[in-house]
């Protein structure tokens, strides 16, 4: 929505895409000790999709308060579906 008020306009909102949203989504996501997830998602955000081939590995992740990236030995908990996927607007 886009409000024209003579000769300016001024945005009304603004889209949620995943990388606008994908923060305080996985956020939420983990609160209670990832209760609401119900142990079919993980709120962790990892550089490319792990595979079960690479259990045991270190490999790129962050939780949902991180601003950057760390490594982490690979668990099987980590191979269930991310909470949020996909990059912006295609």
């Amino acid at each position: 929505t886009v409000l024209v008020y003579g000769d300016s306009q001024r945005p009304l909102t603004t889209d949620h895409t995943p990388d606008s949203e994908s923060n305080r989504v996985r956020s939420l996501g983990s609160l209670k000790g990832g209760e609401l997830l119900k142990g079919h998602f993980t709120p962790l955000e990892f550089r490319k999709r792990p595979l079960e081939r690479e259990l045991g590995s270190m490999v790129l992740y962050r939780e949902p308060y991180m601003t950057g990236w760390a490594y982490k030995v690979l668990t099987h908990p980590d191979l269930r579906l991310p909470l949020v996927s996909g990059h912006g607007k295609r």
